[in-house]
């Protein structure tokens, strides 16, 4: 059995310790600021969370990097440790592993969520500042999902592993507060966390369960072939959004725009086409949107983008 414990009020204070089934002790070790453990082989465990660093001279701010540690399950011994320096100021809250990959949650919207081969960085998403995310798993298919809040809304997104935006579930019948946990047990997803509603005021702990395949609707109607077919860039984006279709679609295509309420901002409805489309987003104002793309027949992505 593993646990961490916090000594002290500091974060930076922990013991990571494996007990047998009456509770004694096997061995413990302190494991720094970390925030998240997961175990990743029969061997293994790795722990995600931050390393932080006195600056000497009073100027200077002081150092904060999400890490990425590794622990022998048997006897606790750390076998290995990267700080992402990169990521000035940010600590690692969620990390979840593919068998190959980690990925990883910080509370830096620059580097929200990253995929990460031990020290190397195969990409990094980024999100508005008003998006906390807190928690992050991975399904039997391979897609990421994220847990947290948007203006105090519940929302979830369903990510590839290559970082593309696929679904996003948004619940806002209730305000989010905090306290955000996410697990994926068989077919289901299972969140629990504070809530408080404005009519009456209360603040309760709310638990959520749905299946997975409700986050994945629309995925296995996409055509094998048509999964790069659609590229929408630049993200974030300024004036101007443009879609790429790099083979020409037969059916008519339906392009929606619409933010995170939910409400429509622009429409487009397109003959078939192959190339570029551009659209112009100047009116828009700062923060989260979606696009959406698909036809009578089939659904192409839905795609989550970032006006700065």
């Amino acid at each position: 059995m593993l646990l961490i414990r916090r000594y002290g009020i500091y974060q930076d204070i922990l013991k990571l310790i494996k007990t047998d089934s009456l509770g004694n002790i096997i061995w413990k070790t302190g494991v720094g600021g970390n925030t998240d453990l997961i175990q990743i082989n029969e061997n293994e465990i790795a722990l995600t969370g931050f390393s932080f660093v006195d600056q000497p001279e009073p100027e200077f701010d002081d150092l904060m990097w999400p890490t990425l540690e590794i622990y022998d399950f048997t006897n606790g011994e750390n076998t290995f440790y990267y700080p992402f320096q990169y990521m000035n100021w940010a600590q690692g809250k969620s990390l979840t592993y593919d068998g190959s990959y980690f990925y990883m949650l910080t509370d830096n919207p620059d580097y929200a969520i990253s995929k990460l081969y031990y020290s190397d960085t195969i990409w990094t998403r980024k999100y508005p500042d008003d998006l906390i995310l807190n928690s992050i798993c991975i399904t039997d298919e391979n897609f990421l999902v994220t847990t947290g809040y948007y203006l105090n809304n519940l929302m979830i997104f369903t990510l590839s592993p290559e970082g593309d935006s696929v679904s996003m579930y948004l619940k806002n019948e209730f305000q989010v507060q905090s306290g955000l946990k996410m697990i994926i047990d068989n077919d289901s997803l299972v969140l629990i966390g504070n809530a408080g509603t404005n009519n009456p005021i209360s603040l309760n702990i709310y638990f959520l369960k749905m299946p997975i395949s409700y986050l994945l609707t629309g995925i296995n109607q996409i055509n094998a072939t048509k999964k790069n077919a659609v590229n929408v860039y630049p993200n974030p984006f300024h004036n101007q959004i443009n879609i790429h279709f790099s083979e020409n679609i037969d059916d008519q295509l339906y392009i929606q725009l619409y933010n995170i309420q939910g409400i429509i901002e622009n429409k487009f409805m397109v003959e078939s086409h192959e190339g570029t489309i551009s659209l112009n987003s100047s009116q828009l104002k700062p923060g989260l949107y979606f696009v959406s793309i698909s036809s009578k027949e089939k659904y192409f992505c839905t795609t989550m983008i970032i006006k700065n």
